[in-house]
């Protein structure tokens, strides 16, 4: 196959009958005068044939003198190139050398149809790029273009990858596409195909259109400056998804002179009834609040909350339009603190809601919580809030809850250091652990102290083990008297592995810490517990490592703990030694 394929690279390459009418000219100064008119017609189309079907030429290969039917020809020879681009990916370097330029060179077609074929054909030779572009190319014997052999050898000493030819292309392949996405007369169909290689590209080469910024949003915005309709809603989403991906890539100083111009219409995009558009546009927003900050309050940005809160606050919204809202809202909180904290915090509200799926709130609580300093009256808000939504009995969520409300507890531990004045601004609760919460937390948090879901039982012990860290004088005695029963049976069990085991680790350190007496009550109830246990239901090794990390956290009973269970060594030692003489 791969001498056809060069031959099929080779005819490609050398076809002329492709341009538009600004190449017209050099096409007729390239011409030999001295052919004969037919036989140029002829030749035209039999350089796109890839294999030798000679006895055929005559009948189907040529077209009359009122028709010019070629673009059906370079359409056709264009899919074949895609096929062969899609299937021989161990050739991606020879074809960014010999054939990437060409099909650059004919973004301009003048057939619309051959024009979405050649950008479709660059997608896949993307696509492909993103896949196998690390990996070696393939070397064969047949060399483009009637190459010697020691050319061939000169050139490889020069490591060339898809990604290094690529990215020399790629100014000259944005300033072909977009020459042809500028103009106002362009189909939405083409821009469409425009918009989705702009996609590609930047998906394969990140940043790499810096210096087209101005005329990307230019484009964006007479794209996005027209309504949406059944024809066009596509076109839209295709845009503002390039857009997202654009903004997450490019540095603000790029694109930042511009905005001016595009912030309005996207605003506008905001309030469209179809809520992809809508959902699509929030998440272009997060992109560039995240590219912009640290944000302050100005027109768009105001605006923007105004948005997202009129969303949360209508029943009727979308649920997809809903999520993007919230989310948006977050990175309002993180990028544009000063815009949020002037408002009245109704969001909250509506994010915390009792009656709607819970998990988008559930990660905006653990988003905010991690950036922001917030306040103690919000914090024990979504606390409060997250506590109901463990009392239900879908399964769904909770560990994401578990994990905001560890979020939320946790910022206050970095606070109890010896640098805790630096860090005051940064943790959850300024005030310290409300001496309310853990008797209310705890009983909620004993449903999950069984091992019938090993995942919640890792997140379940996690938050106790924070808890008695954080507010031991007030955790302790409620564990102690309401759950250290429940933890002796589930520490000998040996479904109890991996994160869940490190989990009651912690847990039995913390315990232990947290008051120095019962550590000498702990060791021995756990032994007794494990003795008791089936066979089958027990794991000796974990109780074993359990009682290892109490005696590491608390070394005043290692020696009692040692002298204790030593002797159970030295009967086995014993019986080792009597069966030897044996």
């Amino acid at each position: 196959m791969l001498p056809q394929l060069n031959f099929f690279y080779d005819i490609y390459i050398f076809h002329k009958n492709y341009a538009g009418d600004d190449d017209e000219d050099e096409d007729e100064e390239m011409a030999d005068p001295d052919e004969d008119e037919d036989e140029e017609e002829l030749d035209e189309y039999v350089v796109w044939i890839s294999f030798p079907v000679s006895d055929l030429m005559d009948s189907y290969y040529r077209y009359s003198d009122d028709e010019d039917t070629s673009y059906k020809i370079r359409r056709s020879a264009t899919k074949l190139l895609s096929a062969v681009i899609g299937t021989r990916p161990d050739r991606l370097t020879r074809t960014y050398k010999d054939i990437s330029s060409v099909l650059i060179s004919r973004f301009g077609d003048r057939e619309e149809t051959v024009r979405l074929e050649i950008w479709a054909t660059y997608v896949v030779l993307l696509n492909q790029t993103t896949l196998y572009g690390g990996l070696p190319d393939t070397k064969d014997d047949a060399s483009p273009r009637g190459k010697r052999k020691r050319d061939t050898e000169e050139t490889m000493d020069v490591e060339e990858t898809p990604y290094t030819l690529l990215k020399a292309q790629v100014p000259v392949l944005s300033k072909a596409l977009l020459n042809q996405l500028k103009s106002p007369k362009t189909s939405p169909t083409v821009l469409q195909a425009g918009f989705g290689l702009l996609h590609a590209l930047l998906t394969v080469l990140p940043g790499s259109f810096s210096t087209q910024a101005p005329l990307i949003i230019s484009t964006s915005k007479s794209v996005l400056s027209q309504a949406p309709s059944t024809s066009t809603s596509t076109l839209h989403l295709t845009c503002l998804s390039f857009l997202t991906l654009f903004f997450a890539t490019h540095s603000p100083l790029s694109f930042s002179s511009n905005l001016p111009a595009l912030t309005p219409v996207l605003l506008k995009s905001l309030g469209e009834r179809h809520p992809r558009i809508a959902s699509e546009t929030f998440r272009v927003f997060s992109a560039l609040l995240n590219a912009l900050k640290p944000l302050k309050a100005d027109d768009w940005t105001v605006a923007l909350y105004d948005q997202a809160l009129n969303r949360l606050r209508s029943h009727d919204t979308d649920a997809d339009v809903r999520g993007y809202a919230e989310d948006c809202m977050a990175d309002i909180w993180i990028c544009a603190t000063e815009v949020a904290l002037s408002k009245d915090r109704k969001e909250w509200e509506y994010i915390c809601r009792t009656t709607a799926k819970s998990e988008s709130g559930v990660k905006v609580i653990t988003k905010v919580a991690k950036e922001v300093q917030v306040g103690d009256d919000w914090v024990n808000m979504c606390v409060s809030w997250l506590m109901g939504l463990l009392t239900k009995s879908a399964r769904m969520g909770k560990v994401e809850v578990f994990g905001a409300l560890d979020v939320l507890l946790n910022r206050y531990f970095f606070a109890s250091f010896s640098y805790r004045k630096r860090l005051l601004t940064s943790h959850s609760y300024i005030s310290g652990i409300p001496p309310a919460l853990p008797p209310s937390l705890i009983p909620q948090i004993k449903a999950y102290i069984s091992t019938s879901d090993i995942s919640l039982l890792s997140q379940a012990l996690s938050t106790l083990a924070l808890l008695l860290e954080l507010s031991p004088s007030v955790t302790f005695p409620q564990v102690e008297s309401g759950l250290l029963n429940d933890i002796y049976n589930i520490a000998h069990s040996p479904l109890v592995a991996g994160v869940a085991l490190d989990s009651l680790f912690r847990f039995f350190s913390a315990l232990v810490l947290a008051d120095n007496q019962i550590s000498t009550h702990v060791v021995p109830n756990l032994v007794i517990s494990s003795e008791k246990a089936a066979k089958a239901e027990n794991s000796p090794s974990n109780v074993a490592k359990c009682i290892g990390h109490i005696v590491g956290s608390q070394l005043s009973i290692a020696a009692g703990t040692i002298a204790e269970y030593a002797k159970h060594l030295k009967v086995l030692y014993s019986f080792f030694l009597s069966g030897v003489v044996c």
